[in-house]
């Protein structure tokens, strides 16, 4: 590997890096830190500049706001289950099961359980590390109530191309079919992307976007016009999700004038991409789901519900994001491409 000197660890987290798992690009370009004990969150992930700087592509909290609010930075795990369970129950096979609430005000629960647990370290060499959590181990008991399926849960983050790789893949290790949906939510930064969340122009694959009574979906699609997307000013909000993906699944965030891209590349797994940019925060979420976003809420036998994972069978969720120069000449959102809250 070329001896490039890279950042010791993300803003907020200096002096913290025992509590890190850090990997860095082959030829120096990229570094990016886990945080098993945050969830596997991939709480930074930094490219190096031509001129020698080091810019953060993701939304960066440091270790205290990470686990106050841990579904709203870095890269957080979405798992068992993407999107909101409104009172923190969800039926299967027949049962009604309920799941420790995680939401502001304690109503219901947000993206499962993986993002708020303890992982556990597998491995790692420079490029990559592995971490990964045992539903049948590494639950505490209302936990384990909740969700009584054996799962395990395994991500690898590696970097190559200056580009950063995530593998989620979930195996039903169980003897009965399992509830499970995955998700990846990478929050990118707007620092980089020219500052003014507002002038971020967003294009998303997929040929039908979900109706949503948000942050639920309501069954309905309706086509789409235009891949662009227009992004609120950091006190607006916007969740956007697009489906059928086509041949060429992924999602872009171009700063203006020259201010730099960001792609994600669907690799595998990936059935929904969702855009999602809360208030009063500068970044942009774009989630890689497998599922429809808040399929748990559904009603059972919902085409859109909770899909089933055979005993023994593995799902597996892989995207690439990558910072990149701006290709100029693309796309300015108009006003009708604007979507609604979420």
């Amino acid at each position: 590997m070329r001896q490039i000197d890279t950042p010791a660890g993300p803003p907020g987290w200096e002096g913290r890096g025992a509590q890190l798992i850090r990997i860095v690009d082959p030829l120096g370009g990229a570094v990016a830190w886990l945080a098993p004990d945050c969830g596997a969150n991939c709480v930074g992930y930094a490219v190096r500049r031509p001129g020698g700087d080091w810019v953060q592509v993701f939304h960066v909290a440091g270790p205290r706001a990470l686990r106050e609010r841990p579904d709203r930075s870095g890269c957080p795990v979405l798992a068992p289950f993407p999107g909101l369970l409104p009172r923190a129950r969800y039926r299967w096979a027949g049962a009604t099961y309920a799941l420790p609430p995680n939401t502001p005000g304690g109503a219901g629960t947000l993206h499962g359980f993986a993002h708020t647990r303890p992982w556990r370290f597998v491995e790692r060499d420079p490029t990559a590390a592995t971490v990964e959590l045992a539903t049948a181990t590494d639950l505490d008991a209302d936990a384990r109530a909740g969700y009584p399926f054996d799962l395990r849960l395994r991500l690898t983050a590696r970097l190559a191309d200056a580009a950063l790789t995530l593998d989620l893949a979930a195996t039903n290790e169980g003897d009965r079919a399992a509830p499970v949906g995955l998700g990846l939510q990478p929050y990118i930064a707007v620092a980089p992307l020219g500052g003014d969340r507002a002038r971020v122009r967003a294009c998303l694959a997929g040929r039908a976007e979900r109706l949503l009574s948000p942050p639920l979906p309501t069954g309905g699609l309706r086509p789409v016009a235009s891949p662009v997307v227009a992004v609120p000013p950091v006190d607006g909000k916007v969740l956007i999700a697009r489906t059928d993906l086509g041949d060429d699944p992924r999602a872009h965030l171009v700063g203006p004038d020259g201010g730099g891209r960001v792609v994600l590349t669907a690799v595998a797994g990936v059935r929904d991409l969702l855009l999602f940019a809360p208030p009063g925060q500068p970044a942009i979420a774009l989630s890689p789901l497998s599922c429809a976003p808040s399929a748990a809420a559904l009603l059972e036998g919902d085409p859109d519900g909770l899909p089933a994972l055979p005993p023994g069978a593995t799902l597996r969720l892989a995207v690439t994001i990558a910072a990149l120069p701006d290709e100029p000449g693309g796309p300015e959102p108009r006003s009708e491409d604007r979507g609604g809250g979420g």
